[in-house]
């Protein structure tokens, strides 16, 4: 499996999949038909990764300032993806950054932390 980099844009989040080193950063803002394409390419190429590797590890770190209704669908999707290989043996952990004093994106985080029952999850606020 090959890596993955989508640049960051003004809409688009930066996204870099490492498939030797089983990372992946989501970062940056999300709200285009850019974005979910991007998103969507990205649960391909993770679900081609994690069908590789069964058993092997993927570390998720989501680094958003906003997203919209559609990229929430997309990470939904990925979260599922990311749970159900979990659930069947793969080592996921999952990392949702926000930054101090954004409750929001926080709560957000929160949320989709909640419907995961076998990746690891962790809240991270930033350093300021």
């Amino acid at each position: 499996m090959s890596d993955l980099l989508f640049s960051a844009t003004e809409n688009c989040p930066g996204i870099t999949f490492k498939a030797a080193e089983g990372t992946l950063l989501i970062a940056g803002e999300s709200y285009s038909e850019e974005a979910a394409a991007a998103l969507e390419k990205t649960i391909q190429h993770v679900r081609g990764h994690l069908d590789d590797r069964p058993e092997g590890t993927l570390s998720v770190t989501f680094a958003l300032i906003y997203f919209n209704s559609s990229s929430a669908r997309k990470i939904m999707t990925l979260m599922t993806t990311l749970d159900e290989a979990a659930e069947g043996g793969a080592d996921v952990r999952v990392a949702w950054h926000y930054r101090p004093g954004d409750e929001s994106m926080a709560e957000l985080g929160e949320d989709f932390g909640e419907d995961l029952e076998h990746a690891a999850f962790s809240l991270v606020e930033e350093d300021s």
